[in-house]
């Protein structure tokens, strides 16, 4: 009796469980794979490496079973999509298409651009129930909710539902049938039998078949032309009166053939049972060792809402790609999909595709969480009614499309953007009144669409239809019209031909939009450029549009991005001050660099650049990765200033600092990056296997770093139950980080000096030294700038005096803020996730927290919260890793913690614990990185800290301060990771 069988749910009283386990195996070539230099890959995770940096990934749906509403065969009443296989279940059969992928090799230089894809073919295996009921009534049960959409040509079919069972009622005289997915996620079918029923009816056709025989073990053994499918020995057990007893259970082929052949059929042969019980035949269908799988799955970008959820988009050439039904099987289909904040399902699923290869590339999220996506469409790709554009511009060629999507993942609204050639859209934002700002490069020259445009498009001269420019679009709200539309290139009449592409844009907070990408022409317009020439061959170029203008106006500046080799700008992100921050592939020795944190490039590297808000200057510029070649693809920031970056790496010694992947694992890694110019990298670790791995696409939300890739690894350092563990095909995968930071702690001896330690695990002491009287007040720390750093302060009957740096010897005067009254306790937290943290107060005669989200000279009272009573002790932290800090206090006379995850007026105590005894003063931090604050005591009789990890056992003791004089305070000191 195997593990799984042991932990099988009892679905019903006294019933008797059959169960066997389905194994595919595919016989084909090694598949390998071609990609496009800047498209964009979904669907396996990263690892969580308990003693590195915790991090937080997708977990795996539940099996999920689509219903059919016509966006597939009439036949099938519900569709469920598996690696490597779809299922199709109707009225009388389950039918599997197994999808075997042909060979296509892939580059390993990052400077490679093909696009050739693999086409497929498919092994069909019907399942057939020999005499059954010919129309069983076949429902849904236990709706998820998932919804999928498909728009297909002129065909939609929206917010079709998902269930975690199908069960066919009266498959045969008192037997049902249910189809779901078992606690590993695999696909299971059962047969449940009344009392008295006769299991003897139950008989399996398997056409399609050329081979059906029974193993020396048992096992069930199906073959197709391609594939080898091994169904487990069964196993049977009854549940009477609470006892589990196993009941005798094997495969027989029908007596009408001595010779296994395809046309045999298939039953189960029980022991001795009591009959007078239901019985239920269990048989698991588990693709454990299917080889190759389906074809290519991309994730080209990602965003993330302020509830967790990640929303992805791309291609798919598979035909089980979750919810995905195909016309066209040789060509590629655009996809936009949202999983929940746990990554347990899928929200929407939503296919966009028209009679040839349609890719979704780029992706933004409104307030509303709408999505507004771009990329690249086919003749009859879906367009609505009333959409600016519903004509395709030419059939052989590729047009732009934008289409946006409701919360479930309806269209609102598709339209074409073209002209008469070829036509590529990269990506999308979108402001605040839901204008989308497309980018990308058109071959249509003067066709392609302008409005109160920089420049045209094209050159003037007949003989330069050759010409491929950037463009910037904007589309109004409903997406009938545009508002602006602009190239970006060439100046227009120069006697040489150019080509320019744009990768990314990004908006600021007044609707500028900023645009990179890569141009080879030395007459490229510039506009109050930091670098007016170009450097090189191919130079990476930065530019900041003003839409609400028009002409030469429209432009804040435009400039090249280079040194004497080649260089492609991939990614802009824009900071809370107007800084465009880009970051791309250089093959220039000479790049041109600003406070360097690595100032070599050895090959082809990676790089991350920050240009001033009006363009002129460059503000910040390093190279980054190691010995070999190394790109970076795209880069999200956040309110502190902090740059993400995710790409590429074919370096052993790329700079890591906090991995969850400490080494590369396979020719190419994706990597994950956190980098702050003056502070250099923050965080850095590889993400891969023992294939080609690649970061497309970046996104931050609160503590966590959403990163969306292509891997053809198939040992990836998965989790388990995510949505896809294993693969043997190329795939994308999507990936949730917990962006973490180390406390540490401190005393403040009130008549001197604050005493910091740097870790925890090496108690090594720093002073930081207060200048002016200091004695009676209460030590403070905080992140009072969202640098990343938490600084010292103290707090006196209402006033705090806080400063932005602890070392060297602080000589400027602090910063006052006046805040609470005499008698107040200061407590200080991030209570809006903004990443700076601001004052509060308790006050212990009315047992409230009075708080405020600012660093004013004299904040207002924004936030209330009732908990406690008068002689409680203040703490704060994020006990749940949302991102923002809620309240707790500390009981001495107890010895026992109270928190609270709602900083509301009368809020609920999330948690309860004993952790400390009389005697002891309260403090918390994140001791571990694991991004949840738990909390800590110092006991002044002894100096000792008591430190816990998990608000139960103690995970560190030492001795620091000095007796009976200091008070404890937790911070992260440097904002590096601890050694």
């Amino acid at each position: 009796m195997n593990k799984r069988r042991e932990v099988s749910n009892v679905k019903f009283l006294g019933s008797l469980i059959i169960l066997a386990g389905l194994i595919i195996s595919l016989v084909f070539p090694a598949q390998t794979k071609i990609r496009a230099e800047k498209m964009r890959d979904i669907s396996a995770t990263v690892s969580e490496n308990k003693n590195e940096l915790k991090q937080t990934v997708y977990r795996k749906m539940s099996r999920l079973f689509e219903k059919n509403k016509g966006q597939t065969d009439r036949a099938a009443k519900f569709v469920s999509r598996g690696a490597g296989y779809t299922l199709y279940l109707a009225d009388t059969e389950a039918v599997f298409s197994l999808k075997v992928p042909a060979a296509v090799p892939e580059s390993e230089n990052l400077t490679d651009a093909p696009k050739t894809a693999a086409k497929t073919k498919s092994d069909v295996l019907k399942m057939q129930f020999a005499g059954a009921n010919a129309k069983p009534t076949v429902s849904g049960e236990t709706e998820t909710i998932t919804k999928t959409n498909y728009y297909i040509g002129k065909k939609r079919f929206e917010n079709v539902p998902n269930y975690g069972r199908v069960t066919y009622k009266n498959l045969y005289q008192g037997i049902d049938a249910v189809f779901y997915g078992n606690e590993n996620k695999q696909l299971e079918y059962d047969f449940t039998l009344a009392p008295n029923a006769d299991a003897s009816q139950i008989r399996l056709n398997f056409d399609g078949a050329k081979d059906v025989s029974i193993d020396e073990s048992g096992n069930l053994v199906v073959k197709t032309q391609n594939a080898e499918l091994v169904q487990q020995k069964p196993f049977a057990y009854q549940t009477i009166n609470g006892e589990k007893r196993e009941v005798e259970a094997k495969y027989v082929l029908s007596e009408q053939s001595a010779i296994p052949n395809p046309k045999s059929q298939i039953g189960f042969a029980l022991g001795a049972y009591d009959k007078s019980q239901p019985l239920v035949i269990d048989p698991a269908l588990d693709y454990l060792t299917y080889i190759g799988g389906s074809t290519f799955d991309d994730v080209f970008e990602i965003a993330a809402d302020a509830q967790g959820s990640a929303y992805f988009t791309g291609q798919t050439d598979s035909l089980n790609f979750h919810g995905e039904t195909r016309e066209d099987n040789d060509a590629e289909g655009a996809y936009v999909a949202k999983l929940n904040a746990d990554g347990t399902d899928f929200v929407y699923i939503t296919i966009l595709e028209g009679n040839g290869s349609d890719t979704a590339r780029g992706i933004a999220l409104d307030a509303s969480n709408n999505a507004y996506v771009t990329g690249v469409a086919s003749h009859f790709f879906p367009t609505t009614s009333g959409a600016y554009d519903t004509t395709h511009g030419v059939i052989n060629n590729d047009d732009v499309f934008v289409a946006k999507l409701n919360a479930t993942g309806g269209l609102v609204y598709s339209t074409f953007l073209g002209g008469t050639d070829e036509d590529e859209g990269f990506d999308v934002a979108v402001d605040s009144s839901g204008k989308a700002y497309v980018v990308g490069f058109t071959f249509s020259n003067i066709a392609f669409p302008t409005k109160n445009k920089y420049q045209g498009c094209g050159f003037v001269f007949p003989t330069s239809t050759d010409s491929q420019d950037a463009f910037l679009t904007v589309l109004n709200a409903s997406g009938s019209d545009i508002t602006y539309s602009s190239c970006i290139g060439n100046t227009v009449g120069a006697v040489s031909f150019s080509d320019e592409q744009a990768f990314s844009v990004a908006l600021d907070s007044s609707n500028n939009a900023y645009v990179t990408g890569i141009t080879n022409s030395n007459s490229f317009k510039v506009k109050n450029a930091f670098q007016p020439d170009i450097g090189g061959g191919k130079d990476g170029w930065v530019a900041k549009f003003n839409p609400a203008a028009s002409g030469d106006a429209s432009v804040i500046y435009a400039s090249f991005l280079g040194g004497g080799g080649t260089d492609q700008g991939n990614g802009v992100a824009v900071d809370a001050s107007g800084q465009a921050v880009v970051v791309g592939l250089t093959g220039s020795f000479d790049f041109p660099l600003q406070n360097a944190f690595r100032s070599t490039n050895q090959i082809n590297e990676a790089f991350v650049s920050v240009i001033s808000a009006g363009g002129t200057s460059l503000v910040n510029s390093s190279f980054l990765g190691g010995a070999d070649q190394d790109r970076a693809n795209n880069v999200a920031v956040d309110s502190s200033g902090s740059i993400y970056i995710t790409g590429s790496t074919l370096s052993n010694d790329f700079p890591l600092a906090l991995p969850f992947q400490s080494t590369r694992r396979g020719v190419r890694d994706a990597f994950v990056t956190k980098v702050k110019f003056g502070r250099g990298i923050v965080s850095s670790s590889y993400i891969g296997g023992n294939g080609n791995d690649n970061g497309e696409g970046i996104a931050v939300k609160g503590n966590f770093i959403y990163v969306g890739g292509d891997t053809a690894s198939t040992n990836l350092l998965t989790t388990a139950g995510v949505v896809k563990p294993t693969t043997d095909n190329a795939d994308g995968f999507v990936a949730k980080i917990l962006d973490t930071r180390l406390d540490s702690v401190g005393v403040f001896r009130p008549t001197s000096v604050f005493i910091l330690t740097q870790s925890i695990a090496n108690v090594v002491p720093v002073n930081a030294t207060l200048t002016g009287n200091i004695a009676g007040q209460k030590g403070v720390s905080g992140d009072w700038n969202g640098d990343g750093i938490d600084t010292i302060g103290t707090f006196s009957n209402g006033t705090w005096k806080v400063r932005d740096s602890n070392f060297p010897i602080l000589v400027l005067p602090p910063k006052t803020i006046t805040f609470g009254q005499a008698g107040d306790l200061p407590v200080v937290g991030d209570w809006n996730n903004d990443r700076v943290e601001t004052p509060g107060v308790y006050r212990p005669s009315t047992g409230q927290f009075l708080l405020t989200n600012s660093t004013a000279t004299s904040p207002n009272v924004e936030i209330t919260v009732t908990f406690g009573i008068a002689e409680d002790l203040p703490v704060a932290g994020d006990w749940n890793a949302d991102g923002a800090d809620s309240v707790g206090v500390f009981r001495p006379s107890t010895g026992q913690f109270f928190l609270t995850d709602d900083n509301v007026l009368t809020p609920n105590i999330d948690q309860v614990f004993n952790f400390g005894t009389n005697g002891d003063l309260p403090t918390a931090g994140d001791w571990n990185g694991d991004g949840v604050d738990t909390v800590g005591v110092w006991r002044p009789a002894t100096t000792e800290f008591f430190l816990t990890n998990d608000n139960i056992n103690i995970s560190n003791v030492f001795l620091f301060g000095q007796i009976n004089t200091d008070q404890p305070i937790a911070g992260d000191w440097d904002g590096k990771p601890l050694p």
